[in-house]
């Protein structure tokens, strides 16, 4: 589940003046231009919401689309998780030993997925992701 909504560069100044939220500049990697950022957590949601459309300001509010999410195994024994949202690799998102027994012991395979799913948008960062030259097979 998402634990904030994040607005860029004009939407975040506009939020920042609607809201009373501030600002701060984020540096992508890659890029030499930090882009406006504001964020505001979940819980929020139905408060600023309201407020930025009387405001007449237009919303739209968009979820990561992840696809291809994979559990898998390190050569280390370690476990980590990858997938794809909205069409870049997350690379290997490490996970704790606890959460990959939970995992392993779900019953279905819709149960698994969504844990996974939910995982990754729990801990998927696309400015912090660290690539895993080597990894294991998939479970």
């Amino acid at each position: 589940m998402v634990k904030n909504y994040e607005l860029y560069n004009k939407d975040a100044e506009i939020a920042s003046k609607v809201l009373g939220i501030s600002t701060a500049q984020h540096l992508q990697k890659g890029t030499e231009n930090p882009l406006l950022l504001a964020s505001f957590n979940r819980e929020q949601l139905d408060t600023f919401l309201p407020q930025l459309v009387k405001a007449d300001n237009r919303v739209a509010i968009v979820d990561p689309k992840i696809e291809e999410v994979n559990f898998v195994k390190l050569n280390n024994g370690d476990f980590a998780v990858r997938a794809k949202v909205m069409g870049d690799d997350t690379g290997l998102l490490p996970i704790d030993r606890e959460r990959a027994t939970q995992y392993i012991n779900l019953p279905s395979l819709f149960e698994k997925e969504s844990f996974l799913k939910s995982y990754i948008l729990d801990n998927y960062n696309p400015s912090q992701v660290q690539s895993l030259k080597s990894y294991g097979h998939k479970i």
